[in-house]
C-alpha cells in the first residue's frame, strides 16, 4: 500500500506512545491555562498539569467529559462555547455541530488548518486511492466550505452536488456521466435510496467511472456491502466518528477503523466503572483531541461501544484502530435478553424486501421492557404481502434472538424521512 506520510503512518508503537505523551502533556497545560471549564473541573478533582507525567497518570487523574457537562456549563454560565474555547473567538474559522441524531446537537469548534478531520483525513483519502486531478462527487453540500480544503490538499476536484433526501438522482447520474468522478462520498441513508433506484437503473453502468465509494453516517450490513461491490461495481470504504474529535476510516484491509494517534488519543473504558479494558475487549470509546487547541475535547465520551486494537494492521499502518459494535445507549435488556441493534440488522438485511435494514427499536420509555417492538421499513413488497413479510421477519428474529417481536411495517422511504437529523436514522426511539 502506498502511504501519503509513511514516516508517520508506519511509526512504531513505542514512538507513537512517546509522541502522544508529549502532546497530552502540552495539551493539559494549555487547556488548564485557557479553558474555564477544564480549570474549574480539574481544580475540583485535584488535578494539576505538572502531575500529568505519563499516559497512565493522564488516565488515572483527568476526569472524563461528556455532553452533560458541556450542556450544564453552557446553561449555568451562558457560554455558547461551553467553557472550552481556548483562543480568541475571532481566530475561530469553522463552527459546526454534531449530527443531533440521538441527542441535542453539540457545537464543534475548530481551526480548520490544524485540527482533524481536515488535517488527518488526507491520509485516509490517499489510502483510498485519491490522487491529484481526481474528481470527487460529494454529498454534503452544494456550495464551497471547509470540506473542499481536504480535497484541495491532495489536488482533487470536488464536485458538490445535492444528494440529500428527496434529491433528483437523474441530475446526480448526469453529473457522473458528464464529469467522470473517480470517487463518490455517500451518507448511509442514500444507500437505501440507491437500492430502490437500482430496480430501474443500471447502477453498475452509471458508476463505471467511479473507483471508490466512501460511506459514512451509518454502518453497512454485510449483505449491502457485497451488493454494492458485486452488483454496482464499487470498492467501499466506511467512515465513522471518534467522539466528535475527528473521523476514522477503514482501509483496504477492511479490518477496523483507523485512528491517527498523532491527532487523537483513544481509550477503551468500562462504561460503568470508567476503568481501562484490555485491547480486544468491548468498552466505550473515549477520545482526546491532540491537535484542536481552539476547542479541545479531552477524555470525551463517545457513547460508542467498540473493541480497540493497537497491533499493526495488514495494510501496514501502525496506529490504533477499532471495531464498532453499536451505541451504548442503544443496548437494551428486553425480558432479560441483552440486544444491540446490529444483532437485528444482520437478521433483517437477509430478507429480500428489507435488505437495506431500515428499522428502529421502539422503546416504551420505562425501565422494565417486557417485549420487543420494532418498526421496519420495506424496500418493496414484490413476491409477498405485508402480513407475510411481518410473519417471515418475526419468525427469523424469534429463532435467533429468542424473543417474539411486535412489528410495525412501513415503506423504507417513509421511515428514513422521520430522521430528525436527515443524516442518520436513530435506531432506538421512544414510543
Amino acid at each position: 500500500m502506498e502511504f501519503l506520510q509513511p514516516e508517520i503512518e508506519t511509526l512504531d508503537r513505542a514512538s507513537l506512545d512517546n509522541l502522544q505523551l508529549r502532546k497530552v502533556a502540552t495539551l493539559v497545560r494549555f487547556a488548564y491555562e485557557n479553558s474555564v471549564l477544564y480549570r474549574e473541573r480539574w481544580k475540583a478533582a485535584g488535578v494539576r498539569p505538572e502531575s500529568i507525567d505519563s499516559l497512565d497518570s493522564f488516565r488515572r487523574h483527568t476526569p472524563l467529559l461528556g455532553k452533560k457537562e458541556l450542556v450544564d456549563f453552557r446553561e449555568r454560565r451562558g457560554d455558547p462555547y461551553c467553557g472550552l474555547l481556548c483562543v480568541d473567538p475571532t481566530l475561530v474559522n469553522n463552527i459546526g455541530t454534531s449530527s443531533g441524531t440521538t441527542a441535542e446537537p453539540m457545537p464543534l469548534v475548530e481551526l480548520v488548518d490544524g485540527a482533524p478531520p481536515f488535517a488527518s483525513t488526507v491520509r485516509d483519502m490517499w489510502g483510498a486511492g485519491l490522487r491529484p486531478g481526481d474528481r470527487v462527487l460529494h454529498c454534503f453540500a452544494t456550495q464551497r466550505g471547509p470540506q473542499e480544503r481536504v480535497y484541495h490538499r491532495i489536488g482533487c476536484v470536488p464536485m458538490m452536488v445535492n444528494m440529500r433526501m428527496g434529491a433528483d438522482w437523474d441530475i446526480v447520474f448526469r453529473m457522473i456521466r458528464d464529469h467522470q468522478p473517480t470517487h463518490i462520498y455517500l451518507l448511509g441513508f442514500m444507500i437505501a435510496e440507491l437500492a430502490r433506484l437500482s430496480r430501474d437503473h443500471d447502477l453498475k453502468s452509471i458508476f463505471a467511472p467511479i473507483k471508490v465509494a466512501v460511506v459514512t453516517g451509518e454502518p453497512l450490513g454485510a449483505r449491502m456491502r457485497a451488493r454494492m461491490k458485486e452488483e454496482w461495481g464499487l470498492e467501499l470504504f466506511e467512515v465513522t466518528g471518534t467522539a466528535d474529535v475527528g473521523v476514522a476510516w477503514d482501509c483496504k484491509a477492511h479490518d477496523g477503523f483507523h485512528i491517527w494517534d498523532d491527532y487523537v488519543y483513544a481509550e477503551c473504558l468500562d462504561p460503568v466503572t470508567g476503568l481501562t479494558v484490555a485491547d480486544g475487549q468491548p468498552g466505550e470509546l473515549v477520545c482526546t483531541a491532540l491537535a484542536n487547541l481552539a476547542w479541545p475535547l479531552i477524555r470525551y465520551r463517545s457513547g460508542d461501544l467498540v473493541r480497540l486494537r493497537r497491533e499493526p494492521c495488514a495494510c501496514g499502518r501502525t496506529h490504533t484502530r477499532f471495531h464498532l459494535l453499536g451505541r451504548i445507549s442503544d443496548q437494551l435488556s428486553v425480558a432479560g435478553v441483552s440486544i444491540l441493534p446490529m444483532q437485528l440488522w444482520q437478521i433483517i438485511e437477509r430478507v429480500d424486501q428489507t435488505a437495506t435494514a431500515v428499522f428502529q427499536i421502539v422503546h416504551p420509555g420505562t425501565a422494565d421492557v417486557s417485549h420487543l417492538a420494532l418498526r421496519i421499513g420495506y424496500d418493496t413488497l414484490e413476491g409477498t404481502t405485508v402480513d407475510a413479510l411481518r410473519a417471515t421477519l418475526a419468525e427469523r428474529i424469534t429463532a435467533q434472538i429468542g424473543l417474539t417481536p411486535d412489528i410495525e411495517l412501513m415503506s423504507a422511504d417513509a421511515l428514513l424521512a422521520s430522521s430528525p437529523s436527515g443524516i442518520k436514522l436513530p435506531r432506538v426511539v421512544k414510543s
